[in-house]
């Protein structure tokens, strides 16, 4: 049963403004644009470590083909779209170019393991982790027929993994979420196939964007956001009632 609030409590305002800063509350809450991780692991890698060690110029075609079915590959330096944290004054410290897209009004950055800065030295490459273990939703390309192993993603902000495996013209998805997070629509296909056209694009984009907005009502985030919205309506109480 909810909780009710005491009549005596309650005052009426007649304040025209009040459901104008409601609405503007609300709309500083809608995320606009959107980060996620894309990862490459190649025939016979099971691990993340092992798919953080690979540099683009050794990924497959098939990998580079699945990039332009995200998005379009862009210019980092000078860039002036949404950047996602990526270094876009020309220093190169996050690497040259990345991949992002436009979608349904909303912006999406994708941090490319293979585009981040590689250090041959560094065998858990935490330049790249750094930003992809930042990121709610990583996607992994894996070419072969290898599993995966999930356990080996180690960061816990990363909430829900795509799977992703080349399959003829299209590829073979499929998405697993951290206990918490509530299952997301579109449904995936039975099979779980889509090709490599605008429609096949729209619907991954779409579960994508699903899956972040699915992972905020896990336990890590759901309590930190009530909080926030608690603290805004507090805010606009006093403003109209104090």
């Amino acid at each position: 049963m909810g909780y009710v609030i005491p009549s005596h409590y309650l005052k009426f305002c007649k304040d025209p403004n009040l459901p104008n800063e409601l609405l503007a509350m609300e709309e500083r809450q809608v995320i606009r644009s959107y980060k996620f991780g894309v990862e490459y692991a190649a025939a016979g890698q099971t691990t993340e470590e092992q798919a953080l060690s690979n540099t683009h110029e050794n990924t497959s075609p098939a990998f580079k083909k699945f990039l332009k079915f995200l998005g379009e590959t862009i210019e980092l330096s000078g860039w002036r779209g949404y950047r996602a944290g990526l270094d876009v004054s020309g220093s190169n410290n996050t690497g040259t170019h990345s991949v992002y897209t436009k979608w349904q009004g909303y912006e999406v950055m994708y941090h490319v393991s293979t585009l981040l800065p590689h250090k041959p030295e560094d065998k858990q490459q935490l330049e790249r982790k750094r930003h992809i273990g930042n990121d709610i939703v990583v996607i992994i390309f894996q070419d072969g027929k290898d599993v995966f192993d999930l356990s080996s993603i180690s960061s816990h902000q990363n909430h829900v993994v795509a799977m992703v495996c080349p399959d003829g013209d299209g590829y073979r998805v499929q998405f697993a979420g951290k206990v918490g997070v509530p299952p997301f629509t579109p449904d995936i296909p039975d099979p779980p196939l889509i090709q490599s056209d605008p429609v096949s694009r729209d619907f991954f984009l779409h579960k994508l964007v699903n899956a972040e907005r699915a992972s905020y009502k896990a336990p890590s985030f759901a309590p930190k956001l009530s909080r926030t919205r608690s603290v805004l309506l507090y805010d606009i109480a006093v403003k109209f009632l104090g």
